[in-house]
């Protein structure tokens, strides 16, 4: 009874004092996706604020197995969690938990996830506990595709409001962007719309891509980061692999090579050979993991890795 008085005495000065929300026990309403049945999460009054934002938490029935949920602000997503592990995120700096009125909850495609809920299952979020999602923007998808002439990204709109269109960032560390195009958005549309962009030049190894939608008033949002990994798909074959002195590069006969460089396995160049031949010095290299750049006449750049010993 003494916890309980206090309990209801912390919330009231929390309220008094503008840290809380006057619905102090606002909830949210959570369905479809994987659960069996919809339920419910409550805001935890005592935890509330957690980085910032309200903290909700509840547990529902998947399968057999009772899981505990939350539905938690880590900047700068908003993340609802199965068993602690992130499943679903919105990407949007809110004040409350969006609903998904607009469909923004996605689901994340990461490691075992599938264990609780099948790819790209779907949920529902509503309550009182929630604000109307905001974004001009509508995303259902951004994917990547690995081509042997780049990376080609494609996404799709289903609602856009004063959209003016989307610069294309790329990273090969999700800490350090650059900016690599432009696409021109449909101002305002309620129907899907198609878009993709091709990285003509992406690095070795991991890319890492994301969406800057700009709006006509100057405001903006990121969309969420997709990676995609680009290699020479089997191209090149080279020899001997570890090696010490030189390395000898077999292409196919059609390739004509223009130029020759060597990268770090983060992709930055220590040596250019502007030579036609397909066997080249290596002796000065520290040991490690390198990679051939291979740039042909006709523009094609082919990627292979080796390794000095």
């Amino acid at each position: 009874m003494k916890k309980l008085i206090f309990l209801i005495g912390l919330t009231f000065l929390l309220v008094l004092n503008g840290i809380l929300p006057s619905k102090t026990f606002a909830q949210i309403s959570v369905s479809g996706g994987c659960f069996d049945a919809p339920f419910t999460l409550t805001l935890d009054v005592v935890n509330s604020p957690q980085n910032g934002k309200n903290y909700y938490y509840g547990s529902a029935t998947i399968g057999s197995e009772t899981v505990a949920i939350s539905v938690k602000w880590d900047s700068p997503y908003w993340f609802l969690r199965l068993s602690g592990k992130p499943y679903y995120l919105y990407e949007g700096d809110t004040t409350l938990p969006p609903n998904n009125k607009l469909g923004n909850w996605a689901f994340i495609n990461e490691g075992s996830n599938a264990s609780f809920c099948p790819q790209n299952s779907t949920i529902e979020i509503s309550g009182a506990g929630t604000q109307n999602d905001p974004l001009p923007v509508t995303l259902s998808s951004f994917k990547s595709e690995t081509l042997k002439t780049g990376i080609l990204l494609h996404w799709v709109s289903e609602t856009e409001t004063d959209n003016a269109g989307f610069e294309i960032k790329r990273s090969i560390d999700t800490k350090r962007w650059e900016s690599i195009g432009f696409i021109d958005g449909q101002y305002n549309s309620y129907s899907s719309k198609k878009y993709r962009f091709q990285d003509p030049n992406p690095h070795i190894g991991d890319n890492y891509y994301q969406l800057k939608q700009l709006n006509i008033d100057g405001s903006y949002e990121f969309s969420r980061i997709i990676s995609a990994k680009y290699s020479n798909n089997g191209l090149i074959i080279s020899y001997p692999n570890p090696t010490e002195d030189f390395i000898t590069m077999e292409v196919p006969g059609s390739i004509s090579v223009s130029r020759i460089s060597v990268l770090t396995n983060k992709g930055v160049p220590v040596k250019t050979f502007e030579t036609k031949d397909k066997t080249i010095d290596i002796k000065s290299l520290t040991p490690g993991l390198y990679f051939l750049e291979i740039f042909t006449n006709d523009g094609e750049k082919l990627i292979h890795r080796f390794v000095k010993k």
